[in-house]
């Protein structure tokens, strides 16, 4: 999840969409236990959400060597001549690439009468047509298009191009929140670079000496930096083979693979095993202190726990953590099916009997559970409608927020909307249009909460009988 590139360029502007990205990305950072960012802006855009630097790793985008080092039949398209410096770009020709740069090189060359050197885009786009049309219109016979070529032929193409072209928009969130693909496959090919915009890219350049960064929106210093790769060809051998080099030392993909995996696998099961369960037990805990009023809350901490990782490992259910480092301080549960869920329970009987043993000692407590299984299979009669209008009970959603707690240390941070917003994007994708929620009549500060979410009270209902609880129902469809 990485919303401020879309946000930075202007190609999402509804703010609603973007609260949802925003929301979502929290979510998903501060659930997961590890993460990964494929650029340092993306590593720091995560940490200023609040996530600790230990669980975030640098992993780039990788170079491909046995592509690009196999032997492959060298061939150059039409328009270039074997004596000619070739510029290749490869990649889509959108908005984010901001091709015109290479069309104001390119007439920066023609003006300087440098007929030896040539700029080929390789692809197609959006922009391609207006790209195509302008460069016909100003004459620019020192560029050539190209349709999209497979991985095979590009390897043949970038055997016998002299310098590859890093390209994109003069947009700051590119200089350090990018790692594209093209860039990681000219080092494979032993190409030297020329990028146009400054950040780690243009870093990692300059202190390989592997090619040549110039400012954005200046076609002299772009023009001059081919000039330059063109009149000293034995630099420009040096600058490949310092690419080729540093792809094989520091951006093999095997190498990186390598790395994922034992970042992700630095803790073995047993202690991802632990981790979960200390999240179980947090989320139990966070039950009972902020939910106490509830009946689940009396059947003890072990039961909580044990329902929650039912609730985690069910497929039509969610379990969305909120967390303050590595400390669990907030969550919210909801299902599709409760029943589905109590069924699940039962994978784990046996530390379910030990948890319950002693609640079905208890008649009451035996009762009540009783009457939360007739609830989870739809049996629960006792329901009306709060429409004085109407005795016809409206139809309810299946889906169901079960409950949603924030630590009172963390409470005003807005934590628990955003879990809300996450669990309705969690129904949105489901395809649920709408959820309810059950709130027991004492619990005022539900009340307002789901009432300031928007959600609208529309049914009582008795799960226990002889304790009306309201019933509301909010929308998903304006996530």
């Amino acid at each position: 999840m990485w919303p401020e590139l879309p946000k930075a360029m202007g190609v999402i502007t509804n703010p609603l969409v973007l609260g949802a990205m925003g929301v979502l990305e929290w979510l998903s950072y501060r659930s997961a236990r590890r993460l990964v960012g494929l650029s340092p802006g993306i590593v720091d855009g995560i940490a200023r959400r609040g996530v600790a630097r230990e669980r975030i790793a640098l992993i780039p985008n990788g170079c491909d060597l046995d592509i690009f080092g196999a032997p492959s039949a060298h061939w150059r398209p039409a328009g270039v001549g074997a004596e000619d410096l070739m510029a290749v770009f490869t990649g889509t020709h959108g908005i984010a690439n901001g091709l015109d740069a290479v069309l104001d090189a390119a007439a920066e060359l023609k003006r300087r009468g440098r007929g030896d050197i040539k700029l080929v885009l390789i692809g197609d786009g959006k922009l391609k047509p207006a790209l195509q049309a302008r460069a016909q219109a100003d004459g620019l016979d020192n560029l050539v298009f190209h349709p999209p070529v497979g991985k095979g032929q590009l390897a043949g193409l970038m055997a016998a191009t002299d310098v590859g072209l890093q390209i994109l928009a003069n947009v700051p969130a590119f200089y350090y929140g990018t790692s594209p693909n093209k860039f990681f496959d000219y080092l494979a090919a032993g190409l030297p670079v020329l990028n146009n915009y400054p950040g780690w890219l243009a870093e990692i350049i300059a202190r390989h000496q592997c090619g040549f960064a110039v400012p954005p929106d200046d076609p002299v210093a772009f023009a001059a930096a081919l000039c330059q790769a063109a009149d000293d060809p034995a630099e420009r051998l040096r600058m490949g083979a310092r690419a080729r080099q540093l792809a094989a030392a520091e951006y093999d993909r095997a190498l990186l693979a390598g790395r994922f995996v034992a970042w992700l696998e630095g803790a073995d099961k047993r202690q991802m095993d632990a981790i979960r369960q200390a999240d179980y037990q947090r989320v139990a805990q966070l039950h009972a202190q902020n939910i106490d009023q509830g009946f689940l809350s009396t059947l003890g901490p072990r039961f909580l726990s044990l329902l929650y990782q039912a609730i985690d490992e069910f497929p039509d259910a969610c379990l969305l953590l909120a967390r303050d480092g590595e400390r669990v301080v907030g969550f919210v549960a909801g299902t599709l099916n409760m029943g589905q869920v109590y069924r699940h329970l039962l994978r784990h009987w046996l530390a379910l009997g030990l948890s319950l043993a002693p609640s079905l000692l208890v008649p009451w407590r035996l009762w009540r559970m009783v009457e939360i299984l007739r609830y989870s299979r739809g049996e629960s009669g006792r329901v009306r409608a709060l429409d004085t209008e109407s005795a016809e009970v409206p139809p309810l959603p299946a889906a169901e927020l079960l409950s949603i707690a924030v630590d009172p240390a963390c409470q005003g941070r807005g934590i628990a909307a955003d879990l809300y917003a996450g669990l309705k994007i969690f129904f949105a994708t489901r395809g649920q249009g709408a959820f309810k929620i059950i709130v027991g009549a004492p619990l005022a500060p539900a009340h307002r909460f789901y009432r300031r979410m928007g959600a609208v009270p529309v049914a009582e209902i008795e799960v226990h009988r002889g304790a009306a609880s309201t019933v509301y129902v909010q929308q998903v469809g304006d996530v």
